[in-house]
């Protein structure tokens, strides 16, 4: 992300999650717009792993169970 030119700040991380805390002043628009660019770089998410913005960070993480429909998750 820095080499973007977004800084993000201090990691904070767990055996299921990697936190990472985001300054007020981030530009949200910017920043979902260059994740998917700067994830694909890096060889992708891990398997099964979710990443979530939420206002002053964002969250990779495993989750418990599978948050698609299994409907939707099929096709």
């Amino acid at each position: 992300m820095r080499a973007e030119g977004i800084s993000l700040g201090e990691l904070e991380k767990s055996e299921t999650q990697i936190r990472m805390a985001l300054p007020a002043s981030i530009d949200v628009d910017e920043l979902l717009a260059k994740t998917p660019i700067c994830g694909d770089r890096e060889g992708g998410p891990p398997h099964r792993s979710s990443l979530q913005y939420r206002p002053g960070e964002m969250v990779l993480y495993l989750p418990k169970q599978c948050l698609l429909d299994k409907k939707v998750a099929a096709s």
